[in-house]
């Protein structure tokens, strides 16, 4: 039986009795740490404007064990140049405050907004020929949009015009070479556009009211990658996203859409490509949802709602208020949260079907008692009651308890025996590896 096959027969956790002598064995440790990367990069992004309140959302999908960071920058007055992920660029201007979230070792973003309410989401594209030379990545080229975009028209006028002059190149994974092209959607409450890549050639439409892109193209005409294009399911995601945030309501009906798998809430080891909350899982689910934003554009300031983590399905949205080029709070989580997060994770899908649900559940209502203790920071702060202050700051030791007591509610779980158990512990290791290599470096 060759590789895919062992997989097919063996991911589901199906036929348990047949293959536990396997998973203890060399050859499983050997099959594992031998596959060649074959990561998606699936991802979803989503918006839909109102009349007080627009939104947008998106799931980063990338590397298990690859951490990404909730980070705020400040504005600054003057900028001549800037060192990216990989090349330098020129600048020269004004630096919006940003609010990102970024894979550890990348200077560009997945997913943020801006002081002037610009939020900007990005997603691969699996098209030929691959652009190896390093230069900008997708990422580089929102988070320069971001810091330069006064509106979401201008965001793309200025990401246009950095892919014309340096294109975008280079592998988007620090371990593996990877190589995509991009695909974009740019908001601010009052216009969105979808911005596709390739190279230094770019196309853009204007779209209204709600939609939603995912790693499949809708303005410009590439020729694809069958496989990655196929394995990656992103036409299927995307036409489920685009139904789902038409019918959503709210900033509650929108986090459920980030955290909706294709099966309901089984078991993440039965997950596949079609999940909008993404389970890494061996060999054809080799990506996961790192980070979940859920965010809501106001007229004076925005709410970004952010899991810090990974795995929306069992992780709390916390939220946190951007006024004026400022965090106003909560404080953001720390470099650290999000590895001990994704631990306590990956011991918790280690456990049975119902411990799953269990923990899942426990989720759901921390999630409805979040709401309740942050309507009253909202509501004085939307009527300019000054008392929000001293609300918020009541409100973030609330919050901050609240997420400790949960995470650390998964304790020890009764480990099954399956391949997916084996893949688990091999991301525990790399978490433990990147975390060693951070405290020695």
């Amino acid at each position: 039986m060759n590789k895919a096959g062992i997989s097919s027969f063996f991911i589901a956790g199906k036929n348990e009795k047949l293959f536990s002598s396997f998973t203890k064995s060399s050859i499983a440790e050997q099959l594992i740490g031998s596959v060649p990367y074959s990561g998606e990069n699936m991802c979803d992004t989503l918006f839909k404007t109102g009349d007080g309140t627009s939104y947008f959302a998106k799931n980063s999908d990338r590397e298990p064990s690859e951490a990404q960071y909730v980070e705020y920058y400040p504005r600054i007055d003057f900028r001549d140049q800037v060192k990216t992920t990989y090349i330098e660029v020129e600048y020269r201007g004004q630096v919006n405050a940003i609010l990102i979230s970024r894979p550890y070792w990348i200077w560009g973003a997945e997913m943020g907004v801006n002081e002037k309410g610009v939020a900007i989401g990005n997603e691969a594209i699996f098209s030929k020929p691959k652009h190896k030379t390093k230069s900008l990545l997708g990422m580089d080229v929102l988070r320069l949009g971001l810091e330069k975009g006064n509106t979401a028209r201008h965001a793309v006028e200025v990401m246009e015009e950095y892919v014309e002059k340096y294109g975008i190149g280079g592998s988007n994974s620090k371990y593996h070479q990877f190589y995509y092209n991009n695909s974009f959607l740019i908001t601010d409450g009052k216009e969105s556009f979808i911005l596709e890549t390739e190279g230094k050639e770019h196309e853009s439409k204007e779209v209204s009211k709600w939609g939603s892109i995912s790693n499949f193209p809708s303005v410009k005409s590439y020729r694809l990658d069958s496989l990655y294009s196929r394995l990656g399911r992103g036409y299927l995601r995307q036409k489920r996203t685009s139904y789902l945030i038409e019918k959503a309501e709210d900033v509650r009906s929108i986090m459920e859409i980030m955290r909706s798998h294709h099966d309901g809430f089984t078991h993440p080891r039965n997950g596949n490509n079609e999940d909008i909350c993404m389970h890494g899982g061996f060999l054809s689910r080799r990506d996961q949802t790192a980070n979940s934003f859920v965010v809501e554009i106001k007229r004076d300031f925005m709410v970004v709602w952010t899991t810090y983590s990974s795995n929306p399905c069992v992780s709390l949205f916390k939220p946190v208020i951007f006024k004026d080029g400022i965090v106003i709070g909560p404080p953001l989580k720390e470099r650290g949260y999000w590895e001990e997060a994704e631990m306590q994770h990956l011991k918790l899908f280690q456990g049975s079907q119902a411990i799953y649900e269990s923990y899942r559940s426990k989720i759901s209502e921390a999630q409805e008692e979040v709401f309740a203790n942050f309507h009253p920071v909202l509501s004085a702060l939307e009527e300019g009651d000054k008392k929000y202050k001293g609300l918020l700051e009541e409100f973030s030791r609330y919050i901050e308890s609240l997420d400790a007591e949960l995470i650390k509610s998964v304790g020890s779980v009764k480990k099954s025996r399956s391949l997916y158990s084996l893949w688990i512990n091999r991301q525990m290791e790399s978490i433990l590896a990147l975390v060693k290599g951070r405290t020695e470096g």
